[in-house]
């Protein structure tokens, strides 16, 4: 291998030059950058081992936040189905007492119309024995002890009959008293059924005169 060919001159300068170089600025340099990344290296481990175990703590805080709300979504889906079978309960009983309901009101006005026909049956029955017993009257007036046994027996139905309804009416207030929200319907129909007897103390004090 030869050096390239060239002048005595530029070579002197080559050498003067090399001989001249300054590199102490750039070492110092190069030391003190050295001893700042030695100082990083020695103190970084421990700055990582405190974020380490910072991490560390706060994920168990973090976990045991999760248990805890973990637990809370179970006690609100258990709450939560318990209220569900409370509502399908309610509304079950909701059902049946609407039903409960519709059942009375439609024997309260089977009631009803059976008194009136009733009524008017004994007012038609009244009108005829009436005319009957005016015009026996005039034919030739029955004994007073007939006369009074009749009327006797006639009240003694009429009695019987106004029992009758009265212990009905109490069989379904009684009833009624046994089912919650009912009680008020039954009052209701009895308190029409009674209206309705009346008519028949009406008629029997008619029938007394």
């Amino acid at each position: 291998m030869s050096l390239p060919s060239i002048d005595v001159l530029q070579m002197q300068i080559i050498f003067n030059q090399v001989f001249n170089l300054d590199i102490s600025r750039q070492l110092h340099a190069y030391e003190v950058e050295y001893h700042v990344l030695l100082e990083e290296m020695v103190h970084s481990p421990n700055k990582d081992c405190e974020e380490l175990e910072n991490l560390r703590s706060a994920n168990k805080k973090l976990k045991a936040q999760n248990m805890e709300l973990m637990e809370q979504l179970q006690v609100a889906y258990s709450r939560i189905h318990s209220l569900e079978a409370n509502d399908a309960s309610l509304k079950s009983t909701v059902r049946r007492l609407e039903d409960r309901v519709a059942s009375l009101v439609d024997e309260k006005e089977g009631l009803v119309y059976t008194m009136r026909i009733m009524k008017k049956r004994l007012e038609k029955l009244e009108v005829a024995r009436f005319s009957k017993d005016d015009a026996e009257e005039e034919e030739h007036p029955p004994p007073f002890g007939i006369v009074y046994a009749m009327a006797g027996s006639e009240k003694e139905e009429e009695e019987q009959f106004k029992a009758f309804i009265r212990k009905y009416c109490q069989e379904n207030a009684e009833k009624g008293a046994k089912e919650p929200k009912v009680s008020d319907v039954s009052l209701r129909i009895t308190e029409d059924i009674a209206e309705e007897s009346s008519v028949f103390d009406d008629t029997a004090d008619f029938t007394d005169l």
